[in-house]
């Protein structure tokens, strides 16, 4: 049986940042799949959370390239990695990596980009949105993480793609228990 390769892209892995617990208890689950091969690529610089990913047996590749979408070297140092490891799914959930992975992924063949979208568009400049439009509409597939996101989607960016689904960000129950 041949194992789905999933890349999950991230700007960086400091600690407590929502995107990384999210990504946590996420892969905390993914991780028993047989069917799945789970990858995790750091575009800027490592933190706590890797260590996390670490005890949970995933692979990681450090980029050390400024995260910020506008770094082309970034973008190509992302592509020879990606080139490297073959991924069917680069899942990308961060503006930057979102514009960094749809652009690596466009030059692969049989890697599919999924874009997340985990906040609100609101305070991100006119031209970022039409960035990230452009994106979203050209991207295999795209999630958001509740119907308000999906709302500001639609009116701030004028997202105009019909098939985005809604998935809620995962929640760890052992977190509750110890407050």
């Amino acid at each position: 049986m041949n194992k789905c390769k999933i890349v999950y892209l991230l700007p960086y892995t400091y600690w407590g940042g929502g995107l990384q617990m999210n990504r946590i208890t996420l892969l905390e689950q993914l991780v028993k799949r047989k069917d799945l091969e789970i990858i995790i690529c750091v575009l800027q610089f490592s933190g706590k959370t890797s260590k996390l990913f670490k005890e949970l047996g995933l692979k990681e590749y450090f980029l050390n390239k400024p995260a910020k979408f506008y770094n082309l070297q970034t973008t190509l140092a992302l592509f020879k990695t990606l080139f490297k490891i073959k991924p069917d799914i680069v899942h990308t959930g961060n503006v930057d990596a979102d514009i960094h992975g749809f652009l690596a992924t466009r030059f692969l063949k049989n890697t599919k980009l999924v874009v997340e979208e985990i906040g609100s568009s609101v305070d991100r400049k006119p031209l970022i949105r039409k960035i990230h439009r452009f994106v979203y509409e050209r991207a295999d597939k795209v999630l958001c993480v509740s119907p308000d996101i999906l709302n500001d989607m639609r009116i701030l960016e004028s997202l105009s793609r019909q098939d985005v689904e809604i998935t809620y960000n995962p929640v760890n129950l052992n977190h509750l228990s110890k407050s």
